[in-house]
């Protein structure tokens, strides 16, 4: 668990959210659209 410890407070730095949001939100928005997505709730553990 060391490793994620350490690594847990540096990630938001290791990561280009822009550009992240750039790619992903076209398809989420496309997959939410076509299953009448209306509400998503994040259970991410963590």
């Amino acid at each position: 668990m060391e490793l994620y410890d350490a690594l847990g407070s540096q990630y938001d730095e290791m990561i280009d959210w822009e550009s992240r949001y750039q790619r992903e939100a076209p398809f989420f928005q496309s997959l939410f659209a076509r299953n009448n997505v209306r509400r998503v709730i994040d259970a991410a553990c963590g």
